[in-house]
């Protein structure tokens, strides 16, 4: 094999030395075209069709002569070589790529340097140069050997041809500026480095066929909230990072590692199933940076072949529920997250301390083989079963130890599983008319009081006990709802659930800090009616519940929020080009703004893209193509309400573009003064006799156009003219001063 690859880098240090100095570049791989003479292609073409020769021939040579070769070649490898004539040649093994159906390992590539004047830094061979490879454009799509390399369309929408396997990075111009959604075919295995890095506006992709994913391809697509990589069997380091709207990801089966900061900063994550293959969890995988920040809550399962868990992989995030399996290694602040519930699985020997972090873990599940805790200060509730280690240490370090649940009647609750293996055991309760349990562990609460709940192993011994108290039989079904309204309206709260014997409604004036007993009709029953009056804006009420056992329990809290409504307009502005105005709407209740712009009229209207397009004030930088448009808004309420704005006008501020100017004349002669103006209204000429220390309005032809005719008499002769313009703001302007002034003995 190594001869036969000699024979082709032979080959092309022979035909680089024939072109004394010039570069072919022969790549099975390459786009660059070939833009040499007849006479570098027929030297290539008979090379190859030589070497072809010589590899049919070998290719026919006995099995026997065959191993010994392969023997030989795997000798070379192992030294690193290539047999070159040395005084010709540098031979290094680090860039240069030989590829084929017996290519060398990476470790033995090779680059080789001449040592005279030839250059063969563009030559590249991989494997027999049977053919030279070209780019090809489909359309808006330029495709090099199945590589997605360029688009250069401007669809929002893109399809990409069937056939392509790779998606190359900055194959899409501008940072994806403006493109929404994008289909892959099945032939797609591969997406390259940043392919879709920082774009903003993606929201769907399909990736189920996908294989590769490599680094910060999705960073900052900022609009993708679902993900199905079922097929994707590596994910780059931050792949993901900063999709900060993403909300589900489905993973591949044969998925073994999720690489450092992959789904980073992915803050409304609330959905993950991890595959059964999953061995790593990098550095910052699913990390927040920033813990004042509002993140979904996540439950976690983890599966059992997960072997390490690195620094910081849930660094703040919220979860309600994480079992960690029995051989996993934790790295360094791993789950220094805010968590509910921290489930560590049967068998596991060891709690580890610098696992955590300042973030509050609310309860963590401690199986009986554990015996070495070491947990941060923070409160920490310990469960476990009674007599274990975990319950010791809870004594001597003064922590709460917890074998029990307390759960509201009518609602649910899962029970302590300290074995993580629910489906093995039978559950039982003490006395069911307190709390039954399912064959799951799920409690459910009957009525206020306590009673035990027992896990049964599958030979009828008993595994642990957990006391269960239930709450207050009242149980809140409809909790009442926030509205939108306006002075003059009447608005309803309700609340509905069971066990109810008794409401009182209450209403807040300072953001729910102090209730007082609300007077209002209802205030007594299910349903509270309010008239809004100006003070009843932003007031919060909610409902206390009395059961029957006497017990009272709270609603949420609802507001009355301003409802939809303009009180302030947008205006028309007076402008020139090169100037910037701003178009302003003032409303209440609003939770959404959206401007909109016509060039005909207001006959169709367009999104405007102008800043603050999403906002109450939006800025335009005025060119003579947007002097004439119209802008409106459309506000949306908090219940969907949407209520539209007036349209407002860019309209020109008048201003004179040509002035008036001196004429010569003789009795008897016609004259005409001009003014050219934009934004007018309308024109009125004025003339002096008196050098311009008083003004007449004038009365010649066209003394309210932009031409004023005179017809010169000797009195006229030295009469001073100027226009008065005024604009379509009202504003007025007045011209320069041009005068008639004598031709006598000038005129040719």
């Amino acid at each position: 094999m190594i001869r036969k690859y000699k024979k082709y880098l032979a080959l092309a240090i022979s035909a680089a030395m024939i072109l004394e100095g010039q570069v072919l570049t022969a790549s099975a791989t390459s786009s660059d075209s070939l833009d040499q003479n007849e006479e570098i292609v027929e030297v290539v073409e008979e090379a190859v069709e030589e070497t072809d020769e010589e590899a049919t021939l070998e290719d026919e040579e006995p099995a026997e002569l065959q191993e010994s070769e392969t023997d030989a070649e795997s000798a070379l490898e192992g030294e690193e070589s290539v047999l070159l004539n040395s005084d010709l040649y540098d031979v290094s093994l680090e860039d240069a790529s030989i590829q084929g159906e017996d290519r060398l390992e990476e470790s033995h590539e090779a680059d080789i340097q001449p040592k005279n004047d030839l250059n063969l830094d563009d030559v590249s061979l991989l494997g027999a140069p049977d053919k030279i490879s070209t780019t090809a454009v489909y359309g808006d799509f330029q495709i090099e050997d199945g590589v997605l390399i360029r688009y250069t369309g401007t669809d929002t929408d893109v399809v990409i041809p069937d056939g392509v396997t790779e998606i190359s990075g900055y194959w899409y111009p501008n940072e994806g500026e403006g493109l929404k959604s994008v289909v892959l075919p099945k032939t797609v295995k591969r997406i390259d480095r940043g392919a879709f890095y920082k774009f903003r506006d993606l929201e769907s992709i399909n990736l189920e066929n996908v294989e590769i994913i490599e680094t910060y391809t999705f960073s900052y697509c900022q609009k993708l909230e679902y993900l199905n990589l079922e097929s994707v069997v590596e994910i780059g380091e931050r792949a993901f990072k900063g999709c900060n709207n993403l909300k589900e990801i489905v993973f591949s089966d044969e998925l073994e590692e999720i690489k450092s900061s992959a789904f980073e900063n992915c803050y409304m994550l609330s959905k993950i199933k991890f595959p059964k293959s999953l061995k790593i969890i990098g550095h910052s995988a699913f990390s927040i940076e920033n813990k004042l920040l509002e993140c979904s809550e996540v439950e976690i399962v983890l599966p059992e072949s997960l072997e390490k868990i690195k620094n910081f992989a849930f660094w703040n995030r919220k979860i309600s529920r994480i079992i960690i399996p029995e051989n996993t290694a934790i790295g360094e602040s791993a789950l220094n997250a805010k968590i509910r519930q921290l489930i560590f699985a049967e068998g596991r020997k060891e709690v580890p301390g610098n696992i955590f972090g300042k973030q509050m873990v609310k309860h963590i599940y401690i199986p009986e083989e554990v015996k070495k805790i070491y947990l941060p200060d923070t409160y920490i509730i310990i469960h476990g079963k009674p007599g274990s280690y975990a319950e010791q240490y809870a004594e001597n370090h003064n922590r709460f130890f917890k074998t029990e649940l307390s759960l509201d009647a009518c609602t649910t609750a899962n029970i302590v599983n300290w074995r993580s293996k629910v489906e093995q055991y039978t559950w039982e309760s003490d006395d069911e008319s307190i709390a039954t349990v399912d064959e799951n562990g799920v409690v459910y609460g009957v009525a206020k009081g306590s009673c035990i709940i027992t896990a049964i192993d599958e030979e009828g011994y008993e595994i642990g006990t957990c006391q269960v108290e239930v709450g207050p039989s009242v149980n809140i079904l409809q909790q009442p709802e926030s509205v939108s309204a306006s002075v003059g309206d009447t608005v309803k709260f309700t609340v509905s659930g069971t066990g109810i014997v008794g409401y009182q409604w209450y209403f807040s004036q300072n953001g729910g800090k102090t209730w007082k007993v609300s007077g209002m009709s209802g205030a007594n029953t299910d349903t509270l009616t309010v008239p809004v009056t100006a003070a009843r804006i932003g007031q919060m009420y909610r409902c206390q519940l009395t059961g029957h056992d006497g017990d009272t329990i709270d609603s949420e809290a609802a507001t009355i929020m301003a409802g939809l409504e303009i009180f302030m307009q947008p205006e028309n502005v007076y402008s020139s080009v090169g100037e910037s105005v701003a178009f302003k709407v003032g409303a209440t209740g609003v939770q959404k703004y959206q401007w909109y712009f016509s060039q005909n009229g207001g006959k169709t209207w367009s999104i405007s893209g102008m800043p603050g397009n999403g906002t109450s004030e939006l800025v335009i930088s005025v060119t003579q193509k947007r002097i004439g448009q119209k802008y409106k808004c459309v506000m949306t309420g908090a219940n969907g309400d949407v209520l539209e704005s007036e349209a407002a006008t860019i309209l020109q501020r008048p201003e004179i573009t040509k002035q008036p100017s001196d004429v010569y004349a003789v009795a008897g002669d016609i004259v005409s003064f001009e003014i050219t103006a934009v934004g007018a209204k309308s024109y009125q000429w004025f003339y002096s006799q008196n050098g311009g220390r008083t003004w007449t309005k004038s009365s010649m032809t066209g003394n309210k156009t932009k031409v004023l005719i005179i017809p010169v008499t000797a009195s006229r002769i030295g009469q001073k003219y100027r226009c008065q313009v005024t604009g379509l703001d009202g504003k007025v302007l007045v011209s320069d001063i041009a005068t008639i002034k004598s031709s006598s003995g000038n005129k040719n």
